[in-house]
């Protein structure tokens, strides 16, 4: 039995081919963990039913310990040291500490082109949009 080429319109373009595929996968993955870190987050967050006067409080302060982890694993610290340090930080309220392991666990699988601050900025943002 021998094995025929696929005709010359089902090859794709040399070099190509899987070039689309693996943009497409690696963004689909950033995209699952940041949706699953946002779905750790969040119930972590709420301590007790949220009026609607207050919808989107935690977002601003959760978006800064996203920052600090940030900041942290660019300068080369691990994330359990980072989660020991934002744990220990005075600047974080208490009752945003249960979130913290789950938002330094995120910012440790983002890839490093993403590690600026626009991941705090969008995560920001993505808080704020799921909470109102």
């Amino acid at each position: 039995m021998t094995l025929r080429k696929p005709p010359e319109r089902l090859r794709p373009a040399p070099g190509w081919g899987n070039l689309a595929a693996r943009v497409l996968r690696k963004v689909s993955l950033m995209m699952i963990r940041f949706a699953f870190a946002c779905a750790l987050a969040l119930p972590l967050l709420i301590a007790g039913p949220a009026s609607a006067s207050d919808a989107g409080h935690h977002c601003a302060p959760t978006a800064e310990i996203v920052a600090m982890a940030v900041t942290a694993r660019l300068l080369g610290a691990d994330a359990a040291a980072t989660q020991a340090d934002i744990l220990g930080n005075e600047a974080v309220d208490a009752r945003y500490a249960p979130a913290v392991p789950s938002l330094v666990e995120w910012v440790y699988t983002l890839p490093e082109e993403q590690l600026t601050d626009e991941a705090a900025a969008s995560y920001e943002q993505a808080c704020s949009a799921n909470s109102n």
